[in-house]
C-alpha cells in the first residue's frame, strides 16, 4: 500500500520490497482502455507547478525514468494528488490495503467533466472508473461489477498528458479509480480519489445515564422468556460451582422475576434447564405449561397449584414450538410429535415420518401449516429434510430434501413468505431454496439472482469456502416478498435484493446481511466500528421499495455496541455497551435514556411484549470469576 509520498522514495520502497520478500504475485496491472499517445519517455523532464493557473501540489520538479509520475485530479480551480493505492514496476509491486483513511476528496457535479493530469509525456493504457463509496472505506477489489468506466479524451501538453473525463452523471458519494500503465520499466499504478463525500453525521447525543443495580446475580444465568402480559420473566440460575462445569449441563433452578415489583421467586418444582429441549411455555392467560418428569402440567409461576393434563398418554420430552397466539403447541416424545390445541384440549398425532435430529420449527402466517427441519440420518452424512405438516390433520403435505454444511446446534425453521411459500436459507448442495408447497423448489441463486449456487472461495490460505445464505420477508398486507442473498463471510460479496413483484435484482450498499422489519417494508443494518478513525456504531435504514432506494444513516453513537435489540414493532432499539445500555427511538434515532451497569458489560436480551421493560444480561470479562447479572429496566 502506498500513499502520497515522494515518487523517488516510493520506487526505492518497491525495490526494497522486491529484495526482501521476493514478491512475484499479487495484484497485476489491469487491462485498461488504450488511448494513442507518444511511445518514448525522455530521460528527464520538468513538470510545471501549475496547469492553466491551477496550482499542482508537488509540481515544479524533475521526473526521470526511475521515478513514477504524479497524477492530479482537477475540478474547477482545485487540483488534488491521487493516492497511489497499488502499483509497481518489473522489479516489485505493492498490493492495496483494505481501506485508506485519508483519500483526497473533491466535489464533482454530475454534469461536470473532470480533468486528470499526468506528469508524464507517455503511457501505455489509461482507464478511469467510478463506483459507489463503501461506508466502511473499503477500496478492494479495485475493480468489481459496480465499477463504471468513464470515457476519456487524451492530449499532450508539454511534459504533461491530460485526460478529460466524461461527466459521471451522478453526484453521490463515489470512488474514482484511475489505472495507468507506463512504457518505462513496465510501471503501473492505481490512483484513487473520493468524490462528493457524504457529510459525517454528528454522533447522536447520549446522556451518561444512571448507575443501576442488577435484579439478580448468579454464577450463570440463562434467560428464557417474558410472560404474554410483559410483567414476569422466566430464567434459570446456576451456582458458581455449576457454572464452572457448565459443559456437564447442570440443571440449575427455575426462577421468575416480576418486572414491576422487582420480586423474585423460585419454582417449587424440579424443572431443569433444557439445553436441547424446552420444558416450559407461557399460556395466553399468564399460566405456565410445564414438563415435570415427562408429564404435561399447568399452573401459576411459583405456585403449587400445577395440575397434570391427563390427555397425554406417553411421556413428553419437549414443548417444541407454539403459534404466535399460543393457541397450538407442538410437543415431542420418543414416539413422535403431537399437536395440542389449547382451546379444545384436543391432541393430534403428527405423521410418524416427521422426525430427526437437531430440529427447527416455523409456523406459516396463519398457523395452519408447520415446517419441521431435521437431520434425516447420521449428521456426518449431511442429509436433511424439511417437512410441511397440515396442522388440522397432522399429515405431511410436502418434503424438501437437501444437504447441510458441517455445523453444530439446532437448525432454524424456514422463513415463510406466504401461506404456501417458504425460504430455506442455506443448503450445502443447492444454495438457498424457495419452496412452494406441493410444487417443488427454486434454487434462489441461479434462478432469481443469476449467480452460481456453488460455495465461493474465501481466498484464505486454508482453501476455505463461504456459503451463500439468504433471508427474506413478506410485505405485510400484500402478496409481495423480498429476498436478500449474501455470503456467510462479511465483506466478501455485497448483499443483493430480489423484488418478487418485478423480478428485479439490485445490489445493496451494505457490507453485511441486513435485517427485515416485521412488516417487510424496511431493511436495517447495525454496523460496528471498522476503523480507528471512526469508533462509532451506526444504524442504517433503507426502504425495500422502490428499487434503488438510498440507505439513510439514522443513528451514529459512540456507545460502541456489543449487541442490538429491536422492539417487536421497531419503535425502539437498545444498544449494549461495555459499561451500560442505551435506548433510542426509531426511525428518528433520538436518544431516549441510558443506564450504567458497571462493572458489567451489558447485552440487551429481550423486550417485554408490551415494550415497557427490557431484560439485560451483564457479564464481567477478564475477572476469572463465574458471575453474571440480570438487569431489568423500564423504558419510558
Amino acid at each position: 500500500m502506498f500513499s502520497n509520498i515522494s515518487m523517488n522514495r516510493m520506487i526505492l520502497l518497491l525495490i526494497t520490497i522486491s529484495a526482501l520478500v521476493a514478491c512475484t504475485t499479487g495484484t497485476p496491472p489491469q487491462t485498461p482502455t488504450a488511448v494513442p499517445t507518444p511511445t518514448a519517455e525522455p530521460t528527464a523532464a520538468t513538470i510545471p507547478s501549475a496547469y492553466y493557473g491551477v496550482a499542482l501540489p508537488g509540481g515544479g520538479g524533475t521526473v526521470t525514468q526511475d521515478s513514477p509520475p504524479l497524477v492530479w485530479l482537477i475540478v474547477g480551480d482545485n487540483a488534488n494528488i491521487g493516492t497511489l493505492a497499488a502499483g509497481g514496476t518489473s522489479r516489485g509491486h505493492g498490493d492495496p490495503a483494505y481501506a485508506l483513511p485519508d483519500l483526497p476528496t473533491a466535489s464533482l457535479p454530475a454534469d461536470v467533466r473532470a480533468v486528470i493530469v499526468v506528469g508524464s509525456q507517455s503511457f501505455k493504457s489509461f482507464k478511469a472508473t467510478v463506483r459507489p463509496w463503501s461506508e466502511d472505506g473499503r477500496i478492494v477489489p479495485l475493480y468489481d461489477d459496480t465499477a463504471r468506466e468513464l470515457k476519456a479524451e487524451a492530449q499532450r501538453e508539454g511534459n504533461l498528458t491530460v485526460f478529460t473525463l466524461e461527466p459521471t452523471g451522478d453526484a453521490s458519494d463515489q470512488l474514482l479509480n484511475v489505472n495507468i500503465t507506463f512504457p518505462v520499466d513496465d510501471a503501473w499504478g492505481f490512483y484513487l480519489w473520493r468524490l462528493n463525500p457524504a457529510p459525517v453525521a454528528t454522533p447522536t447525543p447520549v446522556s451518561p445515564g444512571v448507575q443501576i443495580e442488577p435484579a439478580v446475580t448468579a454464577g450463570m444465568i440463562r434467560f428464557h422468556s417474558w410472560s404474554p402480559d410483559g410483567e414476569i420473566l422466566a430464567y434459570w440460575e446456576f451456582t458458581p460451582e455449576e457454572a464452572a462445569v457448565s459443559y456437564t449441563y447442570p440443571p440449575g433452578t427455575l426462577n421468575f422475576l416480576n418486572a414491576r415489583t422487582g420480586q423474585t421467586c423460585q419454582s417449587p418444582y424440579d424443572v431443569g434447564h433444557g439445553y436441547f429441549s424446552n420444558p416450559i411455555a407461557w399460556l395466553p392467560d399468564g399460566r405456565l405449561l410445564t414438563l415435570i418428569d415427562g408429564h404435561v402440567t399447568w399452573g401459576t409461576p411459583c405456585g403449587d397449584d400445577f395440575a397434570t393434563l391427563t390427555m397425554f398418554q406417553i411421556p413428553i420430552t419437549s414443548i417444541a414450538a407454539y403459534t404466535l397466539d399460543r393457541s397450538m403447541f407442538l410437543l415431542s416424545s420418543e414416539k413422535g410429535y403431537l399437536l395440542y390445541e389449547l382451546k379444545t384440549n384436543f391432541v393430534r398425532s403428527v405423521d410418524t415420518s416427521v422426525g430427526g435430529g437437531s430440529p427447527g420449527y416455523s409456523w406459516s402466517p396463519s398457523g395452519g401449516r408447520l415446517a419441521v427441519t431435521a437431520v434425516r440420518d447420521d449428521p456426518a452424512h449431511f442429509e436433511m429434510a424439511t417437512y410441511v405438516v397440515d396442522v388440522q390433520t397432522g399429515k405431511v403435505e410436502d418434503v424438501i430434501e437437501w444437504q447441510h454444511r458441517d455445523a453444530e446446534g439446532n437448525f432454524a425453521g424456514p422463513i415463510w413468505l406466504g401461506e404456501n411459500q417458504f425460504l430455506i436459507q442455506e443448503t450445502l448442495d443447492q444454495g438457498p431454496l424457495l419452496a412452494t408447497v406441493g410444487q417443488g423448489v427454486v434454487q434462489v441463486a441461479p434462478e432469481l439472482f443469476g449467480l452460481s449456487a456453488a460455495p465461493m472461495p474465501t481466498g484464505a490460505p486454508d482453501s476455505s469456502v463461504s456459503y451463500l445464505v439468504a433471508t427474506g420477508a413478506a410485505v405485510e398486507g400484500t402478496d409481495t416478498y423480498h429476498i436478500v442473498l449474501s455470503l456467510h463471510e462479511p465483506n466478501t460479496m455485497p448483499p443483493r435484493l430480489y423484488h418478487s413483484e418485478t423480478g428485479e435484482v439490485e445490489e445493496l450498499r451494505f457490507e453485511q446481511m441486513p435485517t427485515f422489519s416485521p412488516d417487510g417494508r424496511w431493511l436495517a443494518v447495525s454496523q460496528a466500528p471498522t476503523t480507528k478513525a471512526d469508533q462509532y456504531l451506526k444504524l442504517w435504514l433503507q426502504p425495500v421499495d422502490l428499487p434503488g432506494s438510498e440507505a439513510r444513516l439514522v443513528l451514529r453513537t459512540d456507545a460502541v455496541g456489543s449487541d442490538v435489540k429491536w422492539t417487536a414493532d421497531w419503535t425502539k432499539v437498545a444498544i449494549g455497551m461495555v459499561n451500560g445500555i442505551s435506548v433510542f427511538s426509531f426511525p428518528d434515532g433520538a436518544h431516549i435514556r441510558a443506564w450504567r451497569t458497571e462493572p458489567y458489560a451489558a447485552f440487551p436480551e429481550a423486550w417485554s411484549p408490551n415494550n415497557e421493560f427490557l431484560a439485560v444480561m451483564g457479564l464481567v470479562f477478564g475477572s476469572g470469576d463465574h458471575k453474571e447479572a440480570l438487569f431489568v429496566v423500564r423504558v419510558p
